[in-house]
């Protein structure tokens, strides 16, 4: 509960007011005093491009698209302190905003919630009994000239058929590369009309607006639905601004006479979202962390939707920081590392879509560099969802080595695609998309990689952005992860079988992760070589993100505990203790996941955790604050889920990390091979196990208090172990 508006609403990072969304439709609810209430739209990656005339470019941006105000224009009673008035939460339980602010002579509460079944939002203002007769305004507006380098994006305003409306264009200009325009319409329930509506055009200064106003007494609330339409394409043929308002105005209409029946899917859809898994950890200040977690992601991806971008679907400024943009270098896959164990695996669906979408593309960028197969570039957005694939361009004679600077992107971009093979099992999804993806990357990777006689090497790759290293552990470490997946995905489908020969004899002969000596320890390194030096002090990062130990351990998954050589754990363990970047900024999502893959000693790191967490925290959203990619502070949940469960290697481990001291429980985690598992830990001991098998198979359980069993399983069947 905040009882002060948010410090940092209108940001380029992700907002502190409260976050709502669908996977699609992001609204920021918050505003800058107190007897006003905002909902701020931004429409995920489908709304944006700018015209940077610093760099006298176009480049793909997210845009914010307009604000609804909630406000009175009835004076505030003498001796009334709307800051005293004033307290807003965030509920994460059904998805709610709930504020409460003087609007007026009225202290009122305002509601917000967006509807899973239609880019709507809903809006209700109630006025307590007694209250007096108080006039309400909700007002659509759109932001005045940005700030810095960029223009003012064409936006109008109206009233259509009694309905208020806004439409916002992304292009500035005549001739840009995307064409995008968004528009929001308010309509009242059940076919109320407004008891009064208005519109202003702006000016050069000042932004359109429409408003629509009701009039209320003491008692009584109105609800709202503020629908948004809109469309993008990479041609000038779409729709105009005011068909695409009179589209918003009539899908307004249709939420307003069905508002019931969007509340009560809005609360089934939670309810149902929230019941997959759960876990008792004990501890308010880790629960409120892991609960708040899984709102953020349940609110930005979803599946059947384009994919979230850094600050999901919650840009609030025309300049976000990067742009928004999906960056593959880790931001883009870190807010999805702990959904496949919390048993929302369906999610990396709607991960998957950029990776997928952009397949012929980028093999297209790879073959102009004189390469086969594929490699990505780092950042994307999904532009080229739902458009037929561009004609193949034939292998450049020559080829160019700088075309990208980290190879490890496509193959690091994969990995939350594999995972969701790995999790679910579903071989149809495998055979039509995961597999041909990765033979696409494979294909690179034999045109690229280099025999020095013993070992295939990876040169001119990149640890950091922008360098020229030789072995980077993000390149050798994902290769090993794509070749061992893609022998057993050969063997699952009896595809390319012959093929398995090779991929074994490149991960026999594959570079080894690189080591060095630090302080008298052998710690890993981001790579043999950083610009030809090999010198500890460029290889070896003290203080920095944990970037030598991703390939490796997470998401690369080659070494943890019960997989890989009991020295090459210790060499992790050592690695972390030396490198100590437990606060630094891109960290917070790798670093705490690593060394609880890793074993590291579980009490410590749930206190580090703790520790970094409450720098961070906000109560405003339930979400830490990150500047270097909003969302990605979702990360940490598979830290959690690993205390708890992993499931590398072919063994579920029960609680193998958890400190046996704290008491904690699990419901319906998901191993990996379509395992959900239910375990419980009390007074130092599992007092009770259970694993249901959604495909069978083998499974195989270690941490029991009979020791590791493994068993055959039934679909469908449910096997208690203790």
């Amino acid at each position: 509960m905040a009882t002060a508006p948010p410090k940092n609403l209108v940001t380029v990072y992700l907002s502190d007011g409260a976050l709502l969304g669908n996977g699609n439709l992001g609204v920021v609810v918050g505003d800058t005093g107190t007897t006003t209430q905002k909902f701020w739209f931004a429409n995920k990656n489908h709304f944006g491009m700018m015209y940077h005339t610093k760099y006298l470019e176009y480049r793909t941006s997210q845009l914010s698209i307009a604000q609804l105000t909630v406000s009175s224009p009835d004076p505030v009673p003498a001796g009334v302190d709307p800051a005293a008035v004033y307290r807003a939460e965030q509920r994460i339980r059904d998805s709610r905003s709930v504020t409460t602010v003087q609007l007026g002579g009225a202290r009122a509460t305002v509601t917000g919630w967006t509807a899973d079944s239609d880019d709507t939002l809903v809006v209700e203002v109630a006025l307590p009994e007694g209250a007096p007769e108080t006039r309400i305004d909700l007002t659509l507006g759109a932001l005045t000239p940005s700030p810095g380098y960029q223009l003012h994006y064409p936006t109008a305003s109206g009233v259509s058929g009694g309905a208020p409306w806004i439409a916002r264009t992304g292009h500035p200009t005549t001739e840009p590369p995307w064409y995008s325009t968004q528009a929001v319409a308010l309509r009242r329930e059940r076919g109320a009309a407004f008891d009064a509506v208005s519109s202003t055009p702006g000016d050069a200064s000042t932004a359109p607006t429409a408003t629509g106003r009701v009039v209320l007494r003491g008692g009584q609330s109105v609800r709202v639905a503020a629908a948004l339409r809109g469309d993008a394409r990479p041609t000038a043929d779409g729709p105009s601004a005011p068909a695409l308002a009179a589209r918003a105005a009539e899908a307004a209409s249709a939420a307003g006479r069905r508002i019931d029946a969007l509340a009560a899917e809005h609360a089934a859809w939670w309810r149902a979202y929230w019941l997959r898994s759960w876990v008792d950890l004990g501890d308010p200040v880790l629960e409120q962390y892991y609960y708040g977690a899984l709102h953020l992601m349940g609110a930005a991806a979803r599946e059947g939707e384009l994919p979230p971008g850094l600050w999901g679907s919650w840009v609030v400024t025309d300049v976000p920081n990067w742009q928004g943009r999906d960056f593959l270098n880790y931001n883009y896959q870190a807010p999805f590392y702990g959904l496949p164990a919390a048993n929302r695996a369906d999610a990396l669906r709607s991960y998957a879509i950029s990776v997928l979408d952009e397949l012929p593309y980028q093999r297209n960028t790879t073959a102009a560099a004189g390469y086969q197969g594929i490699a990505y570039q780092r950042t994307l957005m999904p532009l080229h969802h739902g458009l037929p694939a561009p004609a193949a361009v034939p292998v450049a004679p020559t080829t160019n080595q700088a075309f990208v600077d980290q190879k490890s992107n496509g193959s690091f971009a994969i990995i939350p695609v594999i995972w969701y093979w790995e999790y679910t099992q579903d071989d149809r999804f495998l055979k039509r998309y995961l597999y041909p993806a990765m033979r696409g990357l494979e294909d690179f990777w034999q045109d690229y990689l280099t025999f020095d006689g013993t070992h295939w090497n990876v040169e001119h790759s990149s640890a950091h952005e922008g360098s020229d290293d030789l072995n980077p552990d993000l390149d050798l470490g994902f290769i090993r992860k794509l070749y061992t997946t893609l022998i057993a995905a050969s063997e699952r489908l009896g595809a390319d079988l012959p093929l398995n020969a090779r991929r074994e004899e490149v991960l026999a002969k594959l570079a080894p992760a690189p080591v060095g000596v630090y302080q008298g320890t052998e710690v890993y390194l981001i790579a043999e070589a950083v610009r030809g030096s090999t010198d500890i002090s460029v290889t070896f990062e003290p203080g920095n993100q944990p970037i030598n130990l991703e390939g490796l351990v997470h998401p690369g998954e080659n070494v943890s505990l019960g997989v890989g050589a009991e020295a090459d754990r210790q060499r992790v363990l050592d690695s972390l203790r030396l490198q100590a970047g437990w606060g630094q900024g891109n960290a917070y999502a790798k670093v705490f996941v690593i060394a609880a893959r890793a074993g590291w000693d579980g009490a410590d790191l749930i206190e580090k955790f703790k520790a970094r967490t409450a720098q961070l925290w906000r109560p405003s959203n339930l979400t830490p604050y990150c500047t270097v990619g909003g969302i990605e502070v979702a990360g940490p949940l598979e830290a959690l889920n690993s205390l708890l469960m992993t499931s590398e290697g072919g063994t579920v481990r029960l609680f193998p990390s958890w400190p046996r001291d704290r008491d904690a429980s699990f419901t319906d985690l998901r191993a990996k091979g379509a395992f959900l598992v239910s375990a419980e830990l009390s007074g130092g001991r599992i007092t009770s196990a259970e694993v249901r098998a959604e495909r069978g198979g083998l499974c195989r359980v270690a941490g029991l208090p009979g020791g590791t069993k493994e068993f055959r399983t039934q679909p469908g069947g449910r096997y208690r172990l203790v």
